[in-house]
C-alpha cells in the first residue's frame, strides 16, 4: 500500500519532522548544527536542479511545438 500525501505537503512534513525529532535524540549540538547546515546545502542544491530541469524540459517542450509549427 503506498502512502497517500495532500496536496499541501501536510505528511510530507509530519514525516520529516519525526525524523528530525528521531535523529536529534541522538545527536550533541554540535552534530545537529553540522547535519543542519549539510541538509540546507543538500536542499538548495537539489531546488537548483529542478529549476534546471524544469527549465530545460519547458525550452524542450517550446522547441517540439516550433518545429511541429513549422512542419
Amino acid at each position: 500500500m503506498e502512502p497517500q500525501f495532500h496536496q499541501n505537503g501536510e505528511s510530507i512534513n509530519i514525516i520529516a519532522a519525526a525524523m528530525a525529532n528521531i535523529i536529534a535524540e541522538k545527536l550533541d549540538i554540535q552534530e545537529l548544527a553540522v547535519l543542519s547546515t549539510f541538509l540546507s546545502v543538500v536542499s538548495a542544491t537539489l531546488g537548483n536542479i529542478a529549476s534546471f530541469r524544469a527549465l530545460e524540459q519547458s525550452r524542450l517542450e517550446e522547441n517540439q511545438k516550433l518545429e511541429t509549427e513549422v512542419v
